[in-house]
């Protein structure tokens, strides 16, 4: 766990996020849920760089349910029994938060709920 807690790339000893998937998906085959839990922890850690620039135009409840929602799609996606996973083992960025932080971000402006509750940024 603590070589998965070294965040600087250039770190010796560094993990990428799809070495995170990979271990986060064997220990919940190990049925190791603290390690599994833990690692979700710090790869979510690494998600936030993400977030920063994403749902601006959104207020601040807002952006946090979003934020929700796209990890709990990665979350999904990675203890799917089928292999929607697999991809993120190679291309996390590509394959998973960054995919579904923008679908979920073209669906909120699509969205008639959201534009009559008026929840955008002023």
């Amino acid at each position: 766990m603590a070589r998965a807690q070294h965040r600087d790339e250039t770190e010796p000893g560094y993990l990428a996020a799809e070495t995170l998937v990979h271990f986060i998906r064997r220990a919940d085959r190990n049925n190791d849920l603290k390690l599994r839990d833990d690692l979700f922890r710090e790869l979510f850690e690494r998600c936030k760089p993400f977030f920063r620039g994403q749902f601006r135009s959104c207020d601040k409840a807002t952006r946090e349910d979003l934020q929700q929602e796209v990890l709990k799609k990665v979350v999904e996606a990675i203890l799917a029994p089928d292999d929607r996973a697999d991809f993120m083992e190679v291309r996390f960025r590509s394959g998973s938060i960054w995919t579904a932080g923008r679908s979920m971000h073209v669906a909120l402006f699509q969205s008639p709920d959201y534009k009559a509750a008026g929840r955008w940024a002023s």
